[in-house]
């Protein structure tokens, strides 16, 4: 009896999370077998993004770390946290998951495309950056900013860190009482008369 009881309780479509049915695959009298898409449910309050990240990364991206996700389709823009980041990597393509749970205040669509832009770097000690097109280098590769001098253009060389976004950290060579020059820095030399305007 129990062995026909739990073959009977098999015979029913059961989903295994509570939510919305959103799809019917199947009709009325059709044969289904395991793993033949039949009912599709959805839990719209659980919802995460899932994303495979190349293996130079798995240093760099831990549980905790600040994202930004984009949504191009709906137009809007949210910050997270990283939730969960695997530990290994897939020997297939060299990536490793990375998932951030939704808190479920906005409508988001399953297999929905999402676009992550992951805190990957913090610098050690707060540093001031620039624009990237402020950099310029002499002759024997050095890079250097021009700065106001009174009336007048002083060059300043400079150590680069990391770029991102159209802009560079200076991690030394500018302080921050240099007024940088932004405005036909490309044509002046060290030396020339400049004016400041206030």
């Amino acid at each position: 009896m129990a062995t026909l009881k739990e073959q009977l309780r098999m015979s029913k479509i059961i989903s295994p999370i509570d939510g919305t049915v959103d799809a019917v695959d199947i009709k009325l009298g059709q044969l289904t077998a395991p793993g033949m898409p039949a009912i599709r449910v959805i839990n719209f309050n659980n919802l995460k993004v899932k994303a495979d990240l190349a293996e130079s990364y798995a240093s760099k991206v831990h549980k905790g770390d600040e994202v930004i996700i984009k949504f191009p389709d709906s137009n809007d823009t949210i910050t997270s946290k990283v939730s969960y980041s695997a530990r290994a990597i897939s020997a297939l393509n060299r990536t490793f998951g990375v998932e951030i749970n939704l808190d479920g205040k906005k409508e988001f669509h399953p297999n929905q495309i999402a676009i992550l832009n992951i805190n990957d770097y913090k610098s050690e000690k707060p540093v001031m950056s620039v624009a990237l097109n402020y950099i310029q280098k002499d002759l024997k590769g050095q890079a250097y900013v021009l700065v106001a001098d009174g009336n007048k253009a002083a060059k300043r060389n400079v150590t680069l860190g990391k770029e991102y976004n159209g802009t560079v950290e200076i991690t030394s060579g500018l302080s921050e009482t240099d007024l940088l020059i932004t405005s036909g820095y490309d044509g002046l030399n060290e030396g020339d008369a400049i004016k400041v305007k206030k």
